[in-house]
Parts: structure tokens; sequence; C-alpha cells
């Protein structure tokens, strides 16, 4: 396959001699931006003449918006040039025409570089849409295995036993149904909120495969990140905890049931790009479940359709209003969109039997229901808030960068060092914790759980990433740090790069140690053996809890007392605040703003003005793909 990045690094052309003034305004408030420029140039040198002045200018961008959108989330860029299309958004940004554009796409002048599907160019052109090759044939792909997968027969099985229907939380129809579809048929989505009862039906999945005689053995459980796999292992224990001891299948989930991995290692990813499974090598489980599945992008959706062996059941379960995956796509959306007969939705939401939790999940269904006006009206409008008044429900702040700093350093001794009950916030992450052959103490093991419990109860998200203000999660973390620091580490000559307690996530995948991008732990002092204590980080995996010296690990880490609200998903606390940056763009929508405000179980705070709220909740995330196109063309059966 060609190979567009390692190809045009290897070119390395510059064609352009002056970049547009247009362009650079357009790319400077884009993430990626600039640098896609050289890869747009790159590809346009492979052509035998790629033209001159207004030629070459046109060419290049074409290229350089079909890089743009790809890094943006569309899996390919549609030639469509009405008013509201998205190549007339990209062409107006950088005062092109989009009639030129969608021209040249389909011009002999590009036929080097484009071709139809199966050609093996680098660049196809299918359903009027302009795509890089590696997402049309993972787009075609997936289409393919969806297919293969709806032809399966259907399962006949008897009705679930009334004791799973009841316990641990009895399940609501809507749930029962998801429970007989999961079991039945080869292909079974299930969508819903908050709150939603996701969980127990995971538990009540397993449970019923194990009484029809599905070995344990069988079974998959996986979840796109380290963190939500943690979380779904966490969940299921804690329902499986509360079944009564009497039932032997039972007690085999309880000690022995299937852990939740992530999809990488469940699929045996072997760097590169490569996998273990696919096709030619399926997974040997008959029953595959995973959880949030709005996150998982377009070419990991294929290899796992590919993977699952045709008469297994696979059930993939999600929030088709959360924000789809850092990487192209939005499969789960795409998928229950196009098949509805496959799709179970969950209504009933259980936080709206809290008052705690009510307000939160009010705002969240209004922003699902496409009603931004009210926010701000009954029932539970979100309310102007007053700094260092954490009140209930969902409140707004609207000031400065003054007003925000105070904010976040008022969250910090708050929220941070306020550890509670039954020791002060200093005692446990200046403890020296004892490692003993490998394992961990039982009363080590309660205190680093704790830990991880006192992180779990508040954070900050931000919809950026990248800058050095307090409205970004980089700035944020720099701050946070800086008045650690200044309470932890008094009388140090310089400042650490991590001080003890400090919550931290990974950035990269390390096979090597098995941690991924997105996992998080704690840097904490830590002795083995009796040998001396040194500075590590901890973190709680499905495996249970693990232990790296910082110093090898520096350049995999960053801080995370506040995480892009990307980086969140898969993850809830009781308590959140939502840093919007001052200026808006397309980054805020209506999906940052719910799947932020659906990390919160009780409590949200926004720091930000009414009017920033409005505009975000007005603006949806819409994500080019040809994937419901080929789905409905599919006949669906019901199941």
């Amino acid at each position: 396959m060609w190979t567009p990045d390692a190809d045009l690094q290897r070119q390395g052309a510059r064609l352009l001699p002056v970049l547009p003034e247009p362009w650079a305004a357009a790319l400077a408030g884009r993430s990626p931006g600039l640098d896609l420029l050289p890869l747009a140039e790159g590809l346009a040198s492979f052509l035998p003449d790629p033209g001159r002045g207004p030629d070459l200018e046109r060419t290049v961008l074409l290229l350089l918006l079909l890089l743009l959108a790809q890094a943006e989330g569309h899996v390919g860029l549609p030639l469509e040039t009405g008013p509201d299309s998205l190549l007339a958004g990209y062409a107006a940004a950088f005062r092109a025409d989009p009639v030129e554009l969608a021209a040249l796409a389909r011009s002999q002048a590009l036929a080097p570089l484009r071709g139809a599907p199966g050609s093996g160019r680098p660049l196809i052109l299918d359903q009027d849409a302009l795509y890089a090759q590696r997402l049309h044939q993972a787009e075609t792909g997936l289409a393919e295995a969806v297919r293969i997968r709806l032809r399966q027969p259907a399962h006949t099985l008897p009705e679930p036993d009334p004791a799973v229907l009841e316990g641990p939380d009895p399940l609501n129809p809507d749930q029962a149904l998801a429970l007989r579809r999961a079991l039945a048929a080869p292909l079974t989505l299930v969508t819903g909120g908050p709150g939603t009862g996701k969980t127990s039906i995971v538990v009540a999945i397993l449970r019923q495969a194990r009484r029809q005689g599905l070995p344990l053995a069988a079974m998959a459980l996986a979840a796109p990140t380290g963190k939500a796999a943690n979380r779904m292992a966490e969940s299921m224990q804690a329902a499986l905890s509360r079944l009564p001891a009497a039932d032997p299948m039972d007690a085999e989930l309880q000690t022995g049931g299937p852990v939740p991995a992530t999809l990488h290692r469940l699929l045996g990813y072997q760097g590169g790009g490569g996998f273990r499974h696919g096709a030619d090598q399926p997974l040997p489980a008959e029953l595959v479940i995973v959880d949030e599945s709005s996150m998982v992008d377009l070419v990991l959706m294929e290899r796992l359709l590919r993977s699952v062996r045709p008469g297994a059941r696979l059930v993939l379960l999600g929030d088709a209003q959360q924000l789809p995956s850092v990487e192209p796509g939005s499969v789960f959306q795409d998928l229950a969109a196009a098949l509805p007969e496959r799709v179970v939705r969950l209504q009933h939401s259980y936080r709206m039997d809290h008052p705690e939790g009510r307000p939160v999940l009010q705002a969240a269904r209004k922003l699902a229901l496409e009603l931004p006006g009210d926010l701000f009206q009954a029932p539970d409008p979100l309310y102007p808030g007053a700094l260092g008044e954490p009140l209930p429900g969902v409140s707004f702040l609207d000031g400065g960068h003054d007003l925000v700093r105070r904010f976040l350093l008022d969250w910090f001794h708050r929220e941070v060092e306020r550890i509670g009950e039954p020791e002060p916030f200093l005692l446990p992450i200046q403890h020296t914790h004892l490692q003993e052959d490998g394992r961990w103490p039982s009363g080590e093991a309660a205190r680093l759980r704790h830990l991880f419990g006192h992180y779990r109860t508040a954070r900050i998200l931000c919809p950026l990433r990248e800058g050095a203000g307090p409205r970004r999660a980089e700035g944020i973390n720099a701050l946070l740090h800086r008045e650690a620091s200044r309470v932890r580490d008094r009388g140090l000559a310089r400042t650490l790069a991590f001080s003890l307690g400090e919550p931290v996530m990974v950035t990269r995948n390390d096979y090597a140690r098995g941690l991924f991008n997105g996992d998080q732990g704690i840097v904490l002092k830590v002795a083995r053996d009796g040998g001396p204590a040194r500075l590590e980080v901890v973190f709680q995996t499905p495996e249970g809890l693990r232990a790296f010296a910082v110093a090898p690990l520096l350049q995999s880490l960053e801080l995370a007392y506040a995480l892009t609200v990307h980086k969140a998903q898969g993850s809830e606390y009781d308590r959140v605040a939502i840093v919007l940056p001052e200026e808006d763009g397309p980054f805020l929508t209506r999906e940052i703003l719910y799947t932020a405000l659906t990390r919160a179980r009780s409590r949200v705070t926004i720091l930000g003005s009414e009017a920033a709220i409005r505009a975000a909740a007005a603006r949806s995330q819409r994500r080019y793909s040809g994937l419901p196109g080929r789905l409905v063309l599919f006949p669906q059966e019901s199941p």
C-alpha cells in the first residue's frame, strides 16, 4: 500500500515560493495547521506537471484541504459546492473558489495521483468525494465486514434466567431487550446517555451467556483506552459484588471472569500499524463486548469487525451523542444511524432518580435534543455562579484570566489537596509505599486505591490542549504544578518535573511496559523489597496496581490536573470544571459540551460566558463519512 507520510517525508519537496496570506491566517487557527503544508506540497510534487502560479496554488490547496479534513476527523473531502458544504466552508476560509477546487479534483490534471476504487492510487475518487487511499480502504472494508456480519444467522436462545433479569439491578424493558439481542444477533449496538445502565447490561450478558454454557474463556471484553477498560472492570466488579453468593456461575465470574482489555491489546497490536488478529486469524472469543464504542475510529473498527469470527456475537456499547473518535470517522454514530434494526436505545437514566445528578442530566438532555436556548430555562437551568461558592447543579462563571486563575487555585486547594477522612492529603502522598516480591501488602494497596478514588472525584476539562494561558489544559497543568511545587517542594533549589502526589497521563503507547496513550497514574514514593525509596508512577489497571520509575517515562508523561474533553472520555467524576477558551471557533461544539457535562455525576462549573455556551451548544460537529451511504444499500432483517 502507498504510505503517504513516509513517502512524502522522503520526497521533501517544497513547491510554493511564498505562503499565500489567506492560507497563513486560515491555518493559524487550526491544529494541525501549517504542519500539513509540506505534506500537501510533497504530494503535489508527485504530479508530472503540477503547474505554476494559480494552477500550482489550486493543486496544493486541494491536497492541503484533503489533509486538513482528515486531520479534523472527516474520512474524505466531499466535492459538493453548495453554500453549506464542507468544501465551501474550507474554500471560504482560504479565499478560494469551491467550484474550481471540485473541478480540479475530478480533472485529468490530478489523474496521476487519483484513481477509482481498487486502483491503488494514493487518492481515490468515490461517491463524489476525494479520499486518501488508506481511509477509503478502511471505509469500504468496514462496510464489507458489516455486510458479512449481517448475513450471519441469529442464534436461537431460550428466555433469560429470571435471576439474571432481576439482579444485581433489575433490568428495565430496554435493558432486557438489549440482553436478548446481544445473545442472539451477530451484531448489536446499545446506545444510551449517562446513567442508563450500560454496565448492568454487560454483567447480565455475561451471566446469561455462562448459564447457556459459554465458557469464560470464550468471552472477551474491551474498550478503546486503558482508562475506559479499567472503569469497565471496576463497574462490573462493583455490580457482581452485589450478587448473592449462592450461584456458582456468578462466583466464577467474580473470581475468574474476563478482564477488560484495550482494543489494541485484544487485537494483538504489534507496532507499525500491524495486528495479530484479522480475517485470517480471528479472535477465539465467541462473544465480544466493546464499551465506549463512540471513541473507536474507522481504521480500528474495521480491524475489529474483521477479527471477530463469523459465528461469534459482537456487542458495541456507547453513547451516540458523545464526541466521535480523535482519529477520522464517527463510526458508532454512523452504524447506529444506518442500522436501526440492530440498535437498542436506552431511554431511562437512573441519575434522574437522584436530586444531585438531575440538573447535569437535564442539561445533557437539552443538548442531545438540540435545544441550546433551553439550557438557561427551567427545569434545572444553568445559572451564574460565584467564585468560592461550589453550588450543586450546573453553573457558569463569566470573567477574564484573573478570575479563571483564582478559580483554578481555589479548585487546587479545595478539590485536590483536601482528600478528607481518614487523613490529610499530604500524609498519603508523602508516604513511602512498600512493594514485596512484586506485590502490594493489603494496607498499601488500600492506601493506593484510596488515592486513586480521590482523584476520581473531580477533574478540570478543556476543549483545547495546547497553550500557556489558564484556559488550555497545558497552561492549567503548569499553573497547578507551580502551586503544588510551592506547597510540597519547599527548600528545593530547582523545580521538579513532577511533584509527589501529582496526577500524570501517558502520552504515547509503550508496549514493553504495557502502558497506553491516555493511561493515568500518580507520582509517589515506592520502595521495593526493602530497598531505598524512589520516585515512581503508580497506575491502576484492570490487572492491578503497577508501578514504574519516573525517569525512563519522562518523555511519555504529562500532568493531568486538567484533561482535554477527548482524553476524559470513558471517565466519570463527581464534580467537573469545564474551562472554555476565550475565542469562539469550530472546536466549540454541542458534542464537546455534552461529553464534558456527562463526565460529571453531580456538579459542573463552566468557566465561560453565557454567549460562549450558547454558541457552542448551537454548533454541531458533523463529520463527512461515506459509510452510511454504503450501509443503507445492504438489506436488513430484524434480529
